[in-house]
């Protein structure tokens, strides 16, 4: 049967956990927006608005000089014939000419149409409050005043001719209908002096602009709230663009595909990894459930054998390889286990300082001076009171565990001749008799190639990774050179200072049992890779 994988569920957390990331960075380009378009808009000079409204009754006026015309409300395109009106050259000469400034000094007009009705909106936009409502009723003004000057002239016309026809008329009083023609144009030339006297602009005023009190522009806190609106749409693009070209590790399932390999453990940020006690070394509050998991998984491992050799180590230096071997240390003690951690990271040693023993002989002292083991460990702590959640290495006297200290010694010159050598697996055979866990700390392996000796004669080696720090491309690497070491046994990974949690399916006590489509997912993964994943309770033959 073909072992298929399951679909893969969707988690929202894993897109908004840029966003989250790079939250100071997205707060930052807001506060920049926000300040910029507050400040700019601050040092614009205030501007005003008034508006008048024109009901526009007729749309030609001098329909009603011409019997038959068609009169009534404009249509819309004749509506916007008339907006267009109000802003012709003439009319703005005539407006500048009452005000007695010079043509667009005094601002900017605009006349708009209203949809659905017969009104048009006169608004006039101006730096003074005053100047702006009397350049809005101006133009109205000189708008009515033309219409009424149209009517009047055409009238005006209309009246002259029909005076001249009625002079035509009485010359030809003989005609019997001139009677009748002469009482119709007497008429006609009655109602012209009419319209002439009071002519109708087929428009009116609605209201009158008001002097405003408040300016338009600019808004400060509107313009701010705008720049703030857009900086956060700019800083989510900049969060999401920064994960793109960010190549370190963020999640657990990305560890698990490079080095095809579980994670055994998440340690949580502390803020003091390497605690001390009045009597000794002692675990973070913490790391105890985390790192007891992981001591359960390592036995298991072991398949019953006594003896185990583990080795701690990195891609880079600063991933925590070496709080991660303290803790494991300390954990096996707790569990009643005879603990010896070999400090092997003889150019940036750790394990004094974090265990604070003082070795007055070391590791090189051993390789080189032969001196016995025995006269080279340090045992950390004094026995305390049992504490479940601060673990003392020698807490565990009356379980018979305890944590020995080898440590460094002094510098050499070729650090990877030394612990290559015969005199190296001797000493680690002899630790093998002589203790049941065997923790060595090493340099990271892309850093140096001190590890490789140690990753090679091995039971279980586990591999720290920093979320956040270390590099795809440095996992990547460290798959590489494990791929050219086929016969490393690296038991899992541990996630160090794990700030915030990053993907689902995982507690904080450490990778679940029953993930049955993980593991498939791995051995898959590790197969391709020529690499078959050792199950738990597996062991191999160090030697």
């Amino acid at each position: 049967m073909i072992d298929q994988e399951p679909p893969a569920s969707l988690d929202v957390r894993l897109y908004l956990w840029p966003l989250w990331r790079r939250k100071w960075v997205i707060l930052l380009v807001v506060l920049i927006a926000a300040g910029a378009a507050y400040a700019l808009a601050s040092t614009r000079p205030r501007t005003y608005e008034a508006s008048t409204h024109i009901y526009i009754e007729n749309a030609d006026p001098t329909s009603v000089l011409t019997p038959g015309a068609p009169s009534g409300p404009p249509t819309p395109q004749q509506l916007q014939d008339i907006a267009t009106l109000f802003t012709a050259q003439a009319v703005t000469s005539q407006v500048y000419h009452e005000l007695r400034m010079a043509p667009g000094s005094a601002g900017s007009v605009n006349v708009v149409p209203e949809p659905n009705s017969s009104f048009v909106t006169v608004t006039a936009v101006s730096r003074a409050p005053e100047l702006a409502a009397r350049l809005a009723n101006a133009y109205a003004r000189v708008f009515l005043r033309d219409q009424r000057t149209r009517v009047v002239q055409q009238a005006h016309q209309a009246r002259v001719a029909a005076q001249a026809e009625l002079a035509t008329l009485h010359q030809s009083a003989s005609d019997p209908n001139a009677s009748a023609e002469r009482q119709t144009l007497l008429t006609d030339i009655a109602q012209l002096e009419s319209i002439e006297l009071d002519p109708s602009p087929g428009a009116q005023q609605i209201d009158t602009a008001l002097v405003p009190t408040t300016a338009i522009s600019p808004r400060p806190l509107r313009d701010g709230l705008i720049g703030a609106g857009i900086g956060l749409v700019l800083g989510v693009l900049l969060a999401y663009a920064l994960e793109v070209f960010d190549n370190r590790i963020v999640s657990l399932d990305a560890i698990e595909r490079v080095l095809t390999r579980p994670v055994l453990a998440l340690l949580p940020h502390v803020e003091d990894p390497a605690p001390f006690g009045p009597c000794g070394s002692m675990m973070a509050v913490g790391f105890v459930e985390p790192v007891r998991m992981l001591r359960v998984q390592l036995e298991l491992t072991a398949m019953g054998e006594a003896a185990r050799v583990l080795v701690v180590t990195s891609a880079q230096q600063g991933e925590g390889k070496s709080v991660t071997a303290r803790a494991v240390a300390l954990t096996f003690a707790e569990a009643g286990k005879r603990v010896l951690v070999i400090d092997a990271d003889l150019r940036r040693p750790a394990m004094e300082r974090l265990l604070q023993g003082r070795c007055e002989v070391g590791l090189v002292h051993v390789l080189t001076a032969d001196i016995p083991l025995e006269n080279a460990v340090a045992r950390i702590g004094t026995p305390v009171d049992d504490d479940a959640l601060h673990v003392a290495a020698s807490n565990v006297g009356s379980r018979r565990g305890w944590v020995d200290l080898l440590g460094y010694g002094i510098e050499v010159a070729d650090p990877v001749a030394l612990l290559s050598s015969a005199r190296m697996q001797q000493l680690l055979l002899e630790a093998r008799q002589r203790y049941d866990v065997v923790v060595v700390d090493t340099p990271p392996v892309l850093a140096v190639g001190d590890a490789v000796p140690l990753l090679r004669v091995a039971d279980s080696t586990l591999v720290v990774v920093r979320l956040g720090q270390t590099t795809r491309g440095a996992l990547e690497k460290v798959a590489e050179l494990l791929d050219r070491l086929p016969d490393v046994s690296l038991t899992g990974t541990v996630v160090n200072d794990l700030r915030r949690q990053r993907a689902s399916g995982y507690s904080g006590y450490g990778y679940g049992y029953g993930d049955g489509g993980r593991v498939a997912r791995l051995r898959r993964g590790a197969a391709q890779r020529g690499r078959p994943l050792l199950p738990l309770g597996s062991s191999r033959d160090p030697k």
